[in-house]
């Protein structure tokens, strides 16, 4: 987490928790996902241990963002990783039609 600050990293670490390890479990057994039918946006971190091409698999005519510099945690908790990445996000939905109603 280097990407983050004190209070920053502080936040990650009490979230860890029985959750999160279940979850990777079933991650390495391995998870069946039904083809997405709706406009996809990845959105990964450059600064952690995952190289973005592993997300591939998942992205079947999704689009990708890579917050440049964030960790895993750090694309939530990095005040800012966030201030960049939200307008990015916006701007995607924008452009896949995804409107207030």
């Amino acid at each position: 987490m280097p990407d983050m600050d004190v209070a920053e990293r502080r936040i990650a670490l009490s979230s860890l928790g029985p959750e999160s390890r279940m979850a990777r479990d079933e991650r390495r057994r391995g998870i069946t996902i039904e083809p997405i039918t709706c406009p996809l946006l990845l959105i990964t971190g450059s600064g952690g241990a995952n190289k973005i091409e592993e997300y591939d698999q998942y992205l079947p005519g999704g689009e990708r963002y890579a917050a440049e510099g964030a960790s895993h945690w750090g694309l939530v908790l990095n005040r800012r990783s966030v201030v960049n990445t939200v307008p990015a996000v916006l701007r995607w939905l924008e452009n896949a039609g995804v409107t207030e109603q």
